[in-house]
């Protein structure tokens, strides 16, 4: 089990004996870890600092350090693909042997919803033309874009 344990780092608890639960190993990453996803034997923790730290659990050694510029709130794993916020942002990234990649990232508006698709090939910051409330469909999968509605 892998936990993303605040100023400690990543901490990998070894769950074999439920009667005898004991933290297997401690890597110290700099920053606060925020939050940790796993898949195959690779961790994948967020922190504070902006930073997503690729870890491999067995051997508890760092493979891979990315800088988001902005904190880590969350990440999620899935397939072949890892997700995560960071400041105010959403990004997607391949993941080979562990190893990330970006497909892409979306912006976050100030109430945390999506405010449409930002291209990698556009000047930082730009954002595709897109039409509210209409889904955005990429070859990664779809975005789509929200209107927030106050009710009465």
């Amino acid at each position: 089990l892998a936990v993303a344990d605040g100023p400690a780092g990543l901490a990998l608890i070894d769950l074999r004996d439920m009667a005898a639960i004991r933290i297997r190993a401690q890597l110290t990453l700099g920053s606060y870890a925020e939050a940790v996803a796993t898949a195959g034997g690779i961790a994948y923790v967020g922190l504070r600092n902006g930073q997503l730290v690729v870890v491999d659990m067995t051997s508890v050694t760092e493979i891979q350090r990315l800088n988001l510029g902005g904190e880590v709130f969350d990440v999620f794993a899935s397939g072949d693909y890892l997700w995560v916020v960071s400041g105010n942002t959403f990004r997607s990234f391949s993941r080979v042997d562990g190893i990330l990649s970006p497909v892409g990232v979306v912006a976050r508006s100030v109430c945390g919803g999506a405010t449409g698709p930002i291209d990698s090939d556009r000047p930082s910051g730009a954002r595709r033309p897109s039409n509210p409330g209409t889904p955005t469909t990429t070859e990664h999968g779809v975005v789509e874009d929200r209107e927030v509605r106050r009710g009465r």
